[in-house]
């Protein structure tokens, strides 16, 4: 296992391979890109403006514009965005200023969608 979240190392293989490649096809022929083409429900994706190993920001960015729903939005997250630090990888969910720069705008993010379906 790999991470402080329990990742399983197959996971991680896979991720790091199609990372090298910048081809997210799995070894069945999936196309992942192009299938997120038809998901239509929210997204809200967020990536380190600091991560610059485990996920890149531009490439958290090209996947998230792989949706193409109505309602698919992208954070960068550091300082030139108006965030508390440049966060890396593992300080997006791990770090105190996360607790109260970044949960807050998910917590947001998902009560304005709550409030849409009501």
């Amino acid at each position: 296992m790999v991470g402080p979240e329990r990742e399983s190392a197959r996971l991680m293989r896979q991720w790091c391979h199609w990372n090298l490649r910048r081809s997210f096809v799995g070894k069945d022929g999936m196309d992942y890109p192009s299938s997120l083409a038809q998901v239509r429900i929210p997204v809200l994706a967020l990536a380190g403006s600091a991560d610059r190993v485990i996920a890149p920001w531009r490439g958290c960015e090209a996947l998230a514009r792989a949706f193409a729903g109505p309602d698919v939005e992208f954070l960068l997250c550091g300082k030139a965005a108006g965030f508390a630090e440049d966060y890396s990888h593992s300080r997006l969910l791990m770090s105190g200023n996360a607790q109260s720069d970044v949960f807050p705008r998910i917590a947001q993010w998902i009560r304005l969608r709550s409030a849409l379906d009501q």
